[in-house]
């Protein structure tokens, strides 16, 4: 075959490479740039799955490293990450550690005149010493254990129904269930009470590998302080993850807590875990 003709070939191949990124980058639209993705449970979930998540490494405690990650990405139409790097570094396993935590963030996309649209993002990840001591004290652990192992490393989400064992809550007490669990710890917001609120909170979470949950988010809030008095108790489970293939994995979750007040003046809260959800 000729030469030329090989030579031609590879350059073009080699352009067509190139400009993937850019055919990437090219759907977001940068005169909206002060339009941003926001992620799932917004700033307050941003800093409590840092709080959860985040391992300082070792050798950075050890050589009393602290710096601010950026992280700059895009976040697509469909809610799809893309393009993530790091714009301002730190030690590589800092980066590496800010990387980790920042994967298991799910994002929803900006809208501009009732579209989504795809847009550039950055976001910080901090990394100082006295706050992480602070922090775990709060939490009451330096490293993150498995209820199960192995754990999938892939950061995917499965689905619910095609999981061979499902996630559920457990308790250190046999004696405890669900329903006693919530009894003892949920209250009925006395705004709700007041305004004579009833009906049924959904939240939707993901159960992660290590049985701590991220991403929580309200799917069907109600107003009185219900939706926040349901994530609030939510918060305090500790769930055994979801196995596939024998390995624990990333699952979503629906759950839904009922507020009903009686005639008699007082109130019923049921829980409910919702089974069969798609995704």
């Amino acid at each position: 075959m000729n030469t030329s003709y090989l030579n031609i070939k590879f350059i073009y191949y080699t352009c067509l490479l190139c400009l993937i990124p850019f055919c990437i980058c090219s759907q977001v639209d940068y005169s909206l740039s002060h339009l941003k993705a926001k992620n799932i449970g917004g700033k307050t979930e941003f800093k409590r799955i840092l709080e959860q998540e985040l391992i300082y490494p070792e050798k950075a405690l050890q050589n009393e490293t602290e710096t601010n990650i950026i992280i700059c990405f895009v976040v697509t139409v469909d809610s799809i990450v893309q393009e993530v790097r790091i714009d301002k570094s730190g030690k590589p396993e800092l980066d590496a550690e800010a990387l980790r935590v920042f994967k298991r963030i799910q994002w929803i996309p900006a809208f501009y005149q009732g579209d989504p649209i795809a847009t550039f993002n950055c976001v910080k990840i901090p990394f100082s010493i006295k706050s992480y001591h602070k922090t775990c004290k709060k939490r009451d652990y330096q490293r993150i254990s498995n209820p199960f192992e192995p754990v999938d490393t892939s950061t995917f989400i499965y689905k619910y129904n095609a999981l061979n064992k499902k996630p559920f809550p457990y308790f250190p007490s046999q004696s405890t269930s669900i329903v006693r669990f919530f009894a003892s710890n949920i209250k009925y917001p006395e705004t709700a009470m007041k305004n004579n609120i009833s009906g049924t909170v959904t939240i939707r979470f993901i159960v992660e590998p290590h049985g701590m949950i991220t991403n929580i988010h309200a799917t069907k809030p109600i107003a009185g302080g219900c939706t926040e008095e349901t994530i609030r108790v939510v918060k305090m489970l500790k769930w055994y993850p979801g196995i596939y293939q024998g390995k624990a994995v990333r699952t979503w979750v629906n759950f839904s807590v009922n507020f009903k007040l009686t005639d008699q003046g007082g109130y019923i809260i049921n829980p409910v875990l919702i089974k069969g959800i798609i995704n």
